[in-house]
């Protein structure tokens, strides 16, 4: 099953392989506000979701209100629950935390190329 992830102009799309939906992934949104949504546009509680999933409360719980990343594990069993590919969860927690990180190392990573480097000298360019 192939997955694309399509990049436009810092906007990230998941294309799903198991349904062919392509949702927009959100760089700094943790993938807890969107099972937030997807609880309360199903009417769940978080108690019922987590004994559909065999997890505690407290898993949910946390990953709801952004406390917790979405695990493989959890992504696997909330994909097969709401019908989504266990990779659109994987890949928003995956984008949150590449943002987080972009945040702490913004600086060193402006000055860092490869591009224009001089092979003799090892490569790195330091700008």
């Amino acid at each position: 099953m192939k997955t694309n992830t399509i990049i436009c102009a810092e906007r990230v799309f998941f294309e799903d392989p198991s349904g062919g939906k392509v949702r927009e992934l959100y760089p700094g949104i943790h993938p807890g506000l969107m099972l937030f949504e997807e609880i309360a546009e199903r009417g769940l509680s978080r108690a019922g979701l987590a004994h559909l999933l065999g997890v505690t409360t407290a898993v949910i719980s946390s990953v709801e209100r952004c406390r917790s990343p979405v695990t493989a594990e959890l992504a696997l069993l909330l994909g097969a629950t709401f019908g989504q590919s266990p990779r659109f969860w994987l890949a928003q927690q995956a984008e949150r935390d590449l943002w987080i990180a972009r945040e702490k190392i913004g600086d060193r990573l402006a000055r860092l190329s490869l591009a224009g480097s001089d092979p003799k000298d090892g490569g790195a360019a330091v700008t």
